[in-house]
């Protein structure tokens, strides 16, 4: 939390000489600074998280039915992601919810950041956005950060509202979703002792156990992202057309919308299985598993 407080400031500082002062830098720390003690230490995995409601984000219906005075919406924001996501829809007390906004608190702000994966080590790595560092090169394995795998993304913490419009029936289908969201790792962990194991035809396991591994989870509804507006959190999928729109409130909104992912980062206990000496015959790399949640994927 303090090195992204610091990084914010640098920004601001460099802002504030470029004569381009922004209230919006200093609405993202007000938010790091006043989250709340008991959710910091869980998703640094200082506390564990289970017992502990932390993370947890609601889907607030502002109906006046009866169907939904009676509803209570509320998701871990790694699943929230997906779930809850603008566009994406849900079947709660017999009618079918459409989130449309991204939840807005006063004299509070988003946290924005930039970041990028890997297309060579899958390695994730961001900065807060408008760094002075742009991410140009894989701090991992220090090649080139290419592909589309990359951008702008804001945390929605502080929840999302439902379309204000009245709920439809649910049919025989699905409901939608605004595509499922992918976790990846940062490298940073504190690593503990390691087991060695020869396998079959030359290739070793190296099995890194560690704890505080940094996991991020990213929505990008498909690298189309979310067009939102940051007056007051109305969000349509990127390839939507922008057309005038309203408040949560039903009053007129002339925000701009801006494109963003959205997503989440969070620690937890992981254990990282390299495979050394095997070659993959898609591109000659090396490559390694890692688990969440203490489980192995493999």
């Amino acid at each position: 939390m303090q090195s992204d407080v610091k990084e914010l400031e640098e920004v601001r500082r460099h802002l504030v000489k470029a004569n381009k002062p922004s209230d919006y830098i200093l609405r993202v720390i007000n938010t790091i600074k006043n989250r709340y003690l008991i959710n910091f230490l869980s998703s640094h995995n200082v506390i564990p998280k289970y017992g502990f409601p932390v993370d947890v984000v609601e889907l607030q219906i502002l109906h006046h039915s009866d169907e939904a005075k009676r509803l209570e919406l509320d998701r871990d924001l790694r699943i929230a992601l997906s779930e809850y996501a603008p566009s994406s829809q849900i079947v709660a007390g017999g009618k079918l919810w459409t989130s449309r906004y991204l939840k807005k608190l006063p004299q509070r702000e988003w946290p924005k950041y930039s970041y990028a994966v890997c297309k060579h080590c899958q390695l994730y790595q961001r900065g807060p956005e408008g760094s002075e560092e742009p991410l140009k090169n894989c701090k991992g394995c220090g090649q080139p950060l290419e592909g589309r795998n990359q951008g702008p993304f804001l945390k929605p913490e502080f929840g999302f509202i439902a379309s204000t419009k009245r709920p439809a029936e649910p049919g025989e289908g699905q409901p939608e979703k605004t595509y499922t969201t992918r976790t990846y790792y940062s490298g940073e962990s504190d690593r503990r002792d390691e087991l060695t194991v020869n396998l079959k035809n030359n290739v070793t396991l190296r099995a890194v156990p560690a704890s505080h591994g940094k996991m991020a989870v990213i929505n990008h509804a498909g690298y189309q992202g979310f067009k939102i507006c940051h007056k007051y959190g109305y969000t349509i999928l990127g390839n939507e057309k922008v057309t005038p729109h309203k408040t949560p409130f039903e009053i007129d909104c002339s925000g701009k919308l801006q494109r963003y992912y959205l997503g989440h980062e969070y620690m937890t206990d992981i254990l990282q299985l390299h495979f050394e000496g095997y070659a993959n015959p898609d591109n000659g790399f090396g490559f390694l598993f890692f688990t969440l949640y203490s489980k192995v994927y493999v």
